[in-house]
This record gives C-alpha cells, sequence and structure tokens, in this order.
C-alpha cells in the first residue's frame, strides 16, 4: 500500500486540514482492511483496540497525537472501537508511554523482564512497582542504515549484514556519550528525537553500512545489559529479536534467562497488548501505570467510539 505509506511519512508536515483529512483517511482504510479479515476468515469479535499511527509525540509540550480515526473503523465494522490511549496519560504530567507494562504485568507475570525490540528497544521490569522506560534506538537505526546503503531492502535480513562488519569503537564512544542515556527515567523515545540527535553522528561517522550495523548491535545489547536483571528471566519480542546479532550481543551483555516465545507472540505481542488495554478501558480497569510514564496517577485511558458491550450476531 504505498500510497498509505506515503500519507503517513508526510503527515508531521502537512498543515491542519491535511492531517485531519489524514486521521479520517487512514481510519477509514484500517477499517476497510479490518473488514476484509473478519469477512475472509470469518472471525467474530466484541471490541477493537487500535493504537494508531504517531504522528507527533511531545509529552514535555503536554501533547501527543496519532491518527487512524476511531470513528471510522467502528463505522467499517460495526463493533465499539478504542483508540487514542496516551492522551489522558500526558494531561497528567506523564509520558505518555510506555503503555505495555499493564499487559506485561497481568499477561506476562511469571517473567521477571519483558523486553521489545521494535523501531526503539524498551524495557518492562517486575519490582514492587512495575518499572519500564525505552532503553535505545533499535530497528529505526538498523532499518535506516540498510534502506539508505542497500536499494530494495527494508531491513538486515536475521542480522546477515551485521555479521560481516566490525565494531567501529570511535563511532561506539560518540554513541554512548548520547545525553538520553544520562536522564533519570520515567523517560521515552521518538523517532524525530532519535533521527535529530543521533542520525547526523552515523552519518558523519564515515562508517561503512556493514560496520554500522555491527556497532549499532553491540550498542544496542550493552545498553539492555545495563538495564536486565541480573537473574531470573527476560521475554523477548519484536522485530529485532529475528536479528542474531542483537540477539548475540544481548546474551553476550546480560546474565538472565532469555526467552524468545514461539509464534506470533513475537511479532504481534504489542498488538495483543493494545486490545487487551481496551478490554481493560471498557471495564474500568487501569490500563496505564503512573509508575512507568511518571504521570500523577494511573489512568483508565482511551476514546470509546460505539457502545460496550456490544453483542456479536
Amino acid at each position: 500500500y504505498p500510497a498509505i505509506q506515503q500519507m503517513l511519512r508526510i503527515a508531521p508536515s502537512l498543515e491542519a486540514s491535511g492531517l485531519i483529512e489524514s486521521d479520517a483517511r487512514f481510519g477509514k482504510w484500517m477499517g476497510s482492511r479490518l473488514k476484509e479479515i473478519l469477512l475472509k476468515c470469518d472471525i467474530k469479535i466484541d471490541l477493537v483496540g487500535s493504537h494508531g499511527h504517531t504522528v507527533f509525540h511531545k509529552p514535555e509540550q503536554g501533547y501527543t497525537y496519532q491518527i487512524g480515526h476511531g470513528a471510522h473503523i467502528y463505522a467499517a465494522i460495526n463493533r465499539p472501537v478504542v483508540t487514542d490511549f496516551r492522551s489522558l496519560d500526558v494531561a497528567l504530567m506523564g509520558q505518555g508511554a510506555p503503555l505495555v507494562p499493564v499487559g506485561d504485568e497481568l499477561l506476562f507475570e511469571k517473567y521477571n523482564a519483558c523486553l521489545n525490540l521494535g523501531g526503539i528497544a524498551n524495557i518492562s521490569i517486575k519490582a514492587d512497582k512495575r518499572l519500564a522506560w525505552d532503553l535505545a534506538p533499535c530497528n529505526i537505526l538498523l532499518n535506516e542504515v540498510v534502506e539508505k546503503n542497500y536499494p530494495g531492502k527494508k531491513y538486515d535480513e536475521g542480522g546477515n549484514i551485521a555479521a560481516t562488519g566490525q565494531v567501529d569503537e570511535k563511532l561506539m564512544e560518540r554513541l554512548n556519550d548520547w545525553d538520553y542515556y544520562a536522564r533519570v527515567g520515567p523517560k521515552t523515545l521518538h523517532k524525530d528525537q532519535i533521527m535529530a540527535e543521533l542520525w547526523p553522528i552515523i552519518e558523519l561517522s564515515q562508517v561503512s553500512a556493514p560496520d554500522l550495523l555491527a556497532t549499532l548491535c553491540q550498542h544496542i545489547g550493552k545498553k539492555i545489559g545495563e538495564a536486565a536483571p541480573n537473574e531470573g528471566s527476560m521475554l523477548v519480542t519484536g522485530g529485532g529479536a529475528l536479528n542474531l546479532v542483537v540477539m548475540k550481543e544481548i546474551l553476550a551483555n546480560t546474565s538472565c534467562s532469555i526467552h524468545v516465545p514461539d509464534g506470533g507472540i513475537v511479532a504481534f505481542k504489542e498488538a495483543l497488548i493494545f486490545a487487551f488495554l481496551g478490554l481493560l478501558r471498557v471495564l474500568g480497569h487501569t490500563n496505564t501505570l503512573h509508575s512507568v510514564t511518571g504521570a500523577s496517577a494511573d489512568s483508565i485511558g482511551g476514546s470509546l467510539f460505539g457502545i460496550w458491550p456490544s453483542t456479536v450476531v
């Protein structure tokens, strides 16, 4: 769907009317795709939890904005839809992220920590109060290196390119000196920040693409090692869990037991949890923890379109 991809890519630069139009257009598109899947697979559902696509995330300025309007998803499938999970937490002076730790706590409680290797590496740790924060850039930077140096490739499958590279110590030192790492949590990262602050360092390094990937993989592994528990088990999910070089570096820098689940959990854990967050919202249960976001209180976030409970026919 190149037209949708292009729309999402340019969304941050649109004027107000264009952004509103994109919000509706993306909601209609998601609703139509979901309707097709439900019909094709003959699935009956009660509720949809949709995170949407983040265009702006500026909690320090008091706002966050995801497009993919829930009203249009609801109109397509006639089932309740929960969207806009982050805004209430931001209004309560939180970071609006991370949200997944509630699901980690309630659905994956047997693990001492849950690590997600998506665009950003983030961790959720079991403690007296759940702790969680964004650790470091992950696939955002790895994929950017691949796309700019290997036309037609979107990512380094299996870490095969990174495996041929050598770590550049000077670049590693500059990455480690990034001031984000010295900040005390709760703290979150967003793509604009990463591309504005770290990508120029990478571009100016004049390091070959394989060496860039090898260096970034080791950097990710070390940052994870600094945060991971010293004992117990850690669940690892997200696309980065399929990068063998990233996983090798994590294993080299951690002493806890690593568990990468089989099947769809690796790829779809966060989608599963956002559906769960939608359920918590309509049931009136806390779905955002102030211990991880820094907000003034726990909250029940999300905007509901439609009526709950619904009757599936």
